[in-house]
């Protein structure tokens, strides 16, 4: 047996759908509150997906830390945390009407059909006075040769789910960039922050959670 070993089911290597909830949305308790864990997979109620993104989203966490030092010694005796910040990095590549009344902190409104226009949205921009919280998630599929799982209603094998979710995040207060231009893939890079749920009174559970769904089983319709 080799030294150096490792389990292939414990890998991620594939895309992510990234959904999000306005905050009033019930507080997911299981990965299967944000969408169905049976084909299609759609969103559950309250829940919308972005859709195409232009890049993988990147989950980040940066934790300040403070420490106590003496005349004594020429290193730090001890060190404690004293800010966590968690974001996640969403390349957007779909403009559609509710993404964009997101990020414009707006809303879509239709308009109808006139001469010489077809009928089709607008989303207005304009000063923004505070930011909505939101629910989030991501989500991404694990390939069938790291576990297959049965979903139990038709039979379909599929790989098993893992999931990213955070209770209250808010868009970041930063540049919004984007660029459109021939032969090139147009997309808006928003990022989000992380807040503790005010719900939630268990310390080090205040954020979210991992979720990792196991392989090799049979998954009933929720």
């Amino acid at each position: 047996m080799p030294f150096l070993t490792y389990d292939e089911g414990k890998l991620i290597g594939a895309g992510a759908n990234v959904y999000f909830a306005p905050f009033a949305t019930t507080k997911p308790v299981q990965f299967n509150d944000v969408f169905d864990g049976t084909s299609p997979y759609a969103p559950k109620t309250g829940w919308s997906l972005f859709g195409a993104t232009s890049a993988a989203p990147t989950i980040g966490r940066t934790i300040t830390t403070a420490g106590f030092s003496i005349q004594q010694s020429n290193t730090t005796l001890l060190e404690e945390p004293t800010d966590i910040s968690r974001t996640l990095t969403v390349p957007i590549a779909e403009f559609s009407p509710a993404n964009l009344a997101l990020l414009e902190e707006s809303t879509s409104a239709t308009f109808a059909a006139a001469v010489k226009r077809g009928p089709g949205n607008k989303i207005p921009f304009g000063t923004i006075e505070s930011f909505s919280s939101f629910r989030i998630a991501i989500a991404t599929m694990k390939s069938k040769k790291q576990g297959v799982n049965t979903e139990g209603a038709g039979g379909l094998k599929r790989g098993a789910f893992v999931s990213w979710i955070g209770y209250n995040a808010s868009l970041v207060g930063d540049s919004l960039s984007t660029s459109i231009g021939k032969g090139e893939l147009s997309a808006i890079s928003v990022q989000f922050k992380l807040y503790p749920d005010p719900t939630e009174t268990v310390v080090g559970k205040e954020y979210g959670f991992w979720s990792i769904e196991d392989g090799n089983v049979t998954v009933a319709t929720v």
